[in-house]
């Protein structure tokens, strides 16, 4: 009888670790004083579907405001300005 995933040492668990671990790779790359790391899926494997879930499961809290136990808030918020506010400090003398 073949094994199932389910059953056995670690069972799930690792499946999906492996599946999330196996899921990208990344290159440094260093240019313009910064050092960036690109990810990128790897060709052997193109599906990643619990991998996709993760990062929404992730990103979808964040994006609704939601803050983490003892995460603090940013230092200050950055102050919005419109096109019609630019346009007005360029005619504008400066005083």
């Amino acid at each position: 009888m073949a094994r199932r995933p389910g059953r056995g040492r670690g069972g799930w668990g690792v499946v999906f670790a492996e599946h999330v671990a196996d899921a990208e790779t990344y290159a440094v790359t260093e240019g313009y004083a910064r050092t960036v790391h690109e990810w990128r899926a790897k060709p052997s494997n193109p599906d990643k579907h619990w991998f996709d879930c993760l990062v929404g499961c992730a990103v979808a809290p964040s994006m609704a405001g939601v803050k983490a136990p003892g995460e603090t808030p940013a230092d200050r918020q950055r102050k919005r300005h419109r096109q019609d506010d630019l346009r007005r400090k360029d005619t504008c003398p400066s005083l």
